[in-house]
């Protein structure tokens, strides 16, 4: 791997303009040799030249080579001495925090073990910067001398190893008063404190740790294609029959809201590894302990291993529901997509401990809470950021309350499967597209049920019912609305640009009254034409949120469409987020196709309320894309915004202080004028 690779590999993105350009000073040396892409011609050249020519050429770029030099020299500097500055200002307050442990209470003890680990890895991260600026100099002064043929580079060595930054006791002392005084805080147990205090891999490609997972992904994801063909293959068996086809959109139901839980969580993994290659720290942006964690591959197989035992149960409930085995086992049927949605459930908030999953989980229960008392507590980033992943996992809170519906209105008895002859074939029925979307097939109206469509149908509303849609319905959209509420109390200075995104969530809520009129106004045409507007201004709306608030681009000031800074591209790829801009703004609007090619396709070989739910299958994944893809420039402006403050650690309390209290402090400096402050400080 070429240094200026390793560099780029290595370096904490936080702080990447304060590392020596290598690439910039290598380009000025290495102008002698532009011409390589025709050798022939370019030596025939050069021995047309005199030896004094090409000399002064090199005393030229030698002197702007060094004179650049001296000024990254300058920019290390500065910046290496605010940091250990930093450090030993932040040291002392540690060691004045360990000397009165005996006055901490429990708490607080936790609370000064999780500073010292943070910060010794924020010391950690300032050796790195040494050693890799420290390295550039000597790699590059070393390329110089062989390219011009001199010592200058050698002699300017003995400059940078007398600069500050490459002392590195300054540092080594802040490391080893920090591993004394963990081992205090652990009663003397080095080992203990050690162990506490190892550094996190840089990436998420760990030699040997990795590759084992990745060999469990493999085994995983091929075990799933065997399902996935198995799955298939049941269709062309001679003379099998299926209930399944009778029960399509209750089927669909049942077995899609663990199918979406299973690939978003394949598309998380995905988003981190895309981080981690891109140099986009999302540990630091969600607050995550970056010792103990799940890995980019790990996050996987977690998410892999869900989809094989979808895959599995799905394979089980074709077979069981059919006329391929004995007719004995068909009563247990109906147990299966409910034992799936237990084990779903039971994965995500069994504990376990003693396993690389126990944190992972504990973070996901805190999480859950938080959003649960949205509007109540102060708004971090990732507070925010899961709602916005639980909006684009709407479809699982419909379909899971449309299960609960089903069970506890008996509709899926867990005893038996109906049969055309048990069902009363003048039973009336609401379809489900009713009222998941108001406006689907106008043939979907209060209708007698033929003896071809006796068979299981969805959850037919009742008022209580429409009560519990309506609320699983919003809750996403809920949850967004009042931490933007709460944000504008907390942020007076933005309390303007939060609203705004209030107001853009709100629309969730016109949307689904809407709904609700039109489905009690007997789907009148102005009721559809409501639906339809209020649609359009959501998705005009949250596209334009995307793009300008999310993303950071359309600068309307600059008069230009993307950032100045990327990440993604380098300034090489742009056009990734071209392709982005048109993606997202497609998939916003995808919910048209429906009416213009809802009622054409496969419309003739499938009843209305089974269409439908196909449709509603196939927005539910589009969703997920997009989703997966917003991740990626979401998180890539915030990270932006990380290295702006330079950044590259959590920032932990000493004391434990009431978030209310934080919001207090952060209000009370923002209300004061920078004058003010220095009038406090001369008393």
């Amino acid at each position: 791997m070429k240094f200026a690779q390793e560099l780029a590999t290595k370096l904490t993105s936080e702080w990447r303009s304060e590392y020596v350009d290598y690439v910039k000073l290598k380009e000025i040396i290495t102008r002698l040799n532009d011409g390589k892409e025709n050798e022939v011609k370019f030596r025939i050249m050069k021995s047309m030249i005199s030896t004094d020519f090409i000399q002064r050429e090199k005393m030229k770029l030698s002197e702007q080579f060094f004179d650049e030099q001296e000024k990254e020299e300058t920019k290390v500097n500065l910046f290496f001495n605010e940091k250990i500055s930093y450090a030993n200002r932040h040291l002392a307050d540690i060691s004045r925090n360990v000397e009165e442990i005996q006055m901490h209470a429990k708490k607080e003890q936790k609370r000064l073990k999780e500073a010292i680990c943070e910060f010794y890895l924020f010391v950690k991260k300032l050796q790195a910067y040494q050693e890799l600026n420290f390295t550039a100099f000597r790699k590059i002064n070393k390329k110089h001398d062989k390219i011009m043929e001199s010592e200058d580079g050698a002699i300017f060595m003995n400059i940078i190893k007398n600069s500050r930054f490459n002392i590195r006791s300054l540092t080594l002392n802040i490391v080893r008063e920090l591993e004394s005084l963990m081992t205090t805080l652990e009663d003397g147990d080095t080992k203990k404190a050690m162990n506490r205090l190892r550094v996190p891999p840089i990436t998420d490609i760990v030699e040997g740790k990795t590759n084992h997972y990745l060999l469990i992904f493999g085994v995983l994801f091929g075990t799933c294609l065997m399902f996935l063909l198995a799955i298939i293959g049941i269709f062309y068996l001679n003379n099998a029959e299926f209930d399944v086809d009778k029960n399509l959109a209750t089927t669909i139901v049942l077995f899609r809201p663990t199918l979406l839980i299973a690939l978003f969580i394949i598309f998380f993994s995905l988003n981190m590894y895309g981080w981690a290659r891109a140099g986009v720290n999302n540990i630091l942006i969600f607050e995550i302990n970056p010792r103990d964690r799940l890995t980019a591959v790990q996050m996987g197989c977690v998410g892999t291993g869900l989809l094989l035992l979808w895959l599995i149960f799905l394979w089980i409930y074709l077979v069981l529901s059919s006329n391929i085995i004995a007719i004995s086992y068909r009563p247990y049927v109906n147990y299966i997509p409910i034992t799936l949605d237990i084990l779903f459930i039971l994965f995500a908030f069994f504990p376990s401990k003693g396993t690389e999953l126990w944190t992972t989980q504990k973070f996901f229960w805190k999480l859950l809470i938080r959003e649960l008392k949205a509007g109540f507590i102060p708004v971090a980033f990732v507070d925010f950021w899961f709602a916005d992943q639980l909006n684009s996992l709407g479809q699982v809170f419909l379909d899971f309350e449309q299960t609960l519906c089903l069970i506890s209105t008996n509709k899926i008895p867990l005893n038996f499967i109906p049969t055309p002859s048990v069902v009363n074939e003048s039973a009336i029925r609401i379809d489900s597209d009713d009222i998941n979307d108001p406006a689907s097939f106008v043939n979907t109206t209060l209708q007698p049920r033929s003896e071809a469509e006796s068979v299981i149908e969805v959850c037919s509303p009742s008022s209580i019912d429409y009560g519990f849609r309506f609320i699983f319905w919003v809750l996403p959209a809920y949850i967004r609305f009042a931490q933007c509420i709460r944000r504008a109390i907390d942020s007076p200075k933005r309390r303007a640009h939060h609203l705004q995104n209030a107001a853009k969530y709100s629309t969730s809520f016109l949307k689904v009254a809407l709904a609700y009129a039109y489905a009690y106004s007997g789907k009148s045409s102005s009721s559809f034409a409501f639906w339809i507007l209020a649609n359009i201004i959501a998705s005009v709306f949250t596209l334009f949120w995307d793009l300008r608030m999310d993303w950071g681009l359309l600068n309307f000031q600059k008069k230009q469409i993307l950032r100045d800074e990327l990440i993604y591209g380098h300034g090489e790829t742009n056009w990734i987020y071209y392709v982005a801009i048109i993606q997202d703004a497609v998939l916003r609007f995808a919910w048209i196709a429906k009416y213009f090619l809802g009622t054409s396709i496969i419309s003739s070989t499938l009843s209305s309320s089974q269409l439908a739910q196909v449709w509603q299958s196939l927005f539910a994944f589009i969703e997920l894309i997009r989703r997966f893809i917003w991740n990626f420039f979401r998180l890539e402006n915030e990270h932006l915004n990380n290295c702006g403050e330079f950044r590259a650690v959590r920032e932990i309390s000493l004391i434990v202080i009431n978030e209310d209290e934080i919001v207090s402090l952060e209000n009370l400096m923002d209300s004061r004028e920078p004058s003010h402050f220095h009038k406090l400080k001369s008393h």
